[in-house]
């Protein structure tokens, strides 16, 4: 899978499953361009229908501009918040190559693994019973500041739990 701007940020885009999943572990390669804020993710128990956020989002970016790898991000209000801010020193992604992304969510417990680290390891006590509940994944494009930016997910694997 490949997603990309073709230079205009608003241009985002979000593929998502057609099957709905509460429990499960999820496992994907993906390869992110360097270009600007770049960044892209996996939204998790997403709602249908939607080409935004409506749960979890695990994010994929670059450290230097804030887009944290292995994040785990919620909207809070008009902005957001950092659960866990996953590969915060860009040491376990690997630039413009292959990197490989687990996601284990268990009700409010998430865990996620980059390139075999651990990067984030979360569990949210208050989290509104929407976010519990099953819902859609997403593989989300975002825009590049101007720049023909791109990201690729190849080898998606996920079983129930």
């Amino acid at each position: 899978l490949v997603g990309g701007q073709d230079g205009d940020p608003k241009r985002g885009g979000l593929l998502s499953t057609v099957d709905a999943y509460k429990d499960f572990e999820l496992s994907l390669d993906f390869l992110i361009d360097e270009h600007g804020r770049y960044n892209s993710g996996v939204y998790i128990r997403n709602d249908a229908g939607t080409s935004g956020q409506t749960t979890y989002q695990i994010n994929i970016g670059r450290a230097e501009v804030g887009e944290y790898t292995g994040g785990v991000v919620i909207h809070k209000g008009k902005g957001i918040e950092w659960l866990g801010k996953g590969d915060e020193q860009d040491a376990v992604r690997k630039p413009l190559a292959w990197n490989t992304l687990r996601i284990l969510a268990k009700g409010p417990h998430i865990e996620v693994d980059l390139n075999g680290v651990r990067v984030s390891d979360v569990t949210q006590q208050d989290a509104p019973p929407r976010f519990l509940e099953k819902g859609v994944i997403g593989f989300q494009t975002y825009g590049a500041e101007g720049w023909s930016g791109f990201v690729k997910f190849r080898n998606l694997r996920i079983r129930e739990r």
